[in-house]
């Protein structure tokens, strides 16, 4: 009776570790300055490879080359020899002057799925470099939120970030959907942003957004502490973020880099969170509750890391079964 309830504890607890695989992981990453001249030096593209496969999907800013051939060639160079593959959706270039920028969104096949992209159209040019939204969808629930990124002009924080909430909003109606996250390089902090400019800014106000990192998160690679990066999730999409989920990746710590060794990589750490998303069609338990799975998803199949937990579920049960 001992080893039959024993056996059903370990079965529980690795069914909890499989529930926790299914979320998705999430991350913004401002790449200082990510073009040709990067991407040649190998031990930061292997840094940034070791990264960017931490996630599900990753929004990567500050692309700059006029070539365009930094984002495919990186993909080539993640996607080497693994058989984890990650695919991209890119912004157009971006910018007031001919210094310009690209956004790109990578993503993990098999755990999730772009549906629609939507360049935000700046008519009123109230953006340095318009925001960009990707519509996901979760193939092993059939659920879709929205991802919007965007890299704040430092020198007009306050009115990019006033104008970011029409922005959403207009891009919530592009895709159908007010399940969405403003996420990027906000510049929302330090001499950019001060803690009272902040507090009277619209989205801080308006409590159907929540920001997930406050205003004391360290995002910088510097020894300054400043929350330049967030997470600025709709209350539509709020109860899916797994609690305490939301943070920074600190390489330098991760990886036991010296500070130079750091800032090759970038100025900035990447920030990130997690969704679990409702298989029933809305997003309709609270923050500590456990997501149901889909009956028929074919997620292990088509998303590895489920694949390897339920094998070690398996070898777990039946070492078990066999020595005791």
């Amino acid at each position: 009776m001992r080893t039959g309830r024993t056996i059903v504890h370990l079965l529980l607890l690795a069914a909890a570790g499989l529930v926790a695989a299914e979320s998705l992981k999430i991350s913004a990453f401002n790449i200082q300055v990510f073009g040709r001249s990067k991407l040649s030096k190998t031990e930061v593209v292997e840094l940034l490879k070791q990264i960017v496969r931490r996630y599900d999907i990753v929004l990567i800013q500050e692309i700059r080359d006029s070539t365009e051939t930094t984002i495919p060639d990186f993909l080539n160079i993640i996607n080497n020899g693994s058989s984890v593959r990650y695919e991209a959706v890119v912004s157009e270039r971006l910018g007031r002057t001919s210094s310009k920028e690209q956004y790109a969104f990578l993503y993990r096949l098999g755990a999730v799925e772009v549906l629609k992209t939507y360049q935000h159209e700046d008519t009123e040019d109230q953006f340095e470099r318009e925001p960009f939204s990707v519509l996901f969808t979760d193939p092993r629930r059939g659920e879709e939120f929205f991802l919007l990124g965007i890299h704040v002009k430092p020198s007009d924080v306050v009115n990019e970030l006033e104008a970011l909430g029409p922005a959403f909003q207009l891009a919530s109606g592009v895709h159908g959907n007010s399940r969405g996250v403003i996420m990027g390089d906000l510049n929302a902090g330090c001499s950019y942003l001060s803690r009272s400019k902040y507090e009277e800014l619209s989205l801080v106000k308006d409590s159907s957004f929540i920001w997930l990192l406050g205003y004391d998160a360290d995002t910088t690679v510097a020894s300054s502490t400043c929350s330049y990066d967030r997470f600025i999730v709709h209350e539509s999409l709020n109860s899916s973020v797994v609690e305490g989920s939301a943070g920074v990746f600190n390489f330098t710590d991760a990886y036991s880099l010296t500070a130079g060794q750091a800032k090759n990589v970038s100025d900035h750490f990447p920030i990130e969170f997690q969704l679990e998303l409702d298989s029933q069609g809305g997003s309709h338990f609270n923050e500590h509750s456990t997501p149901s799975t889909a009956s028929s998803s074919p997620s292990l199949l088509h998303h590895p890391p489920l694949l390897l937990t339920a094998g070690l579920i398996a070898i777990t049960v039946i070492r078990y079964c066999l020595f005791h």
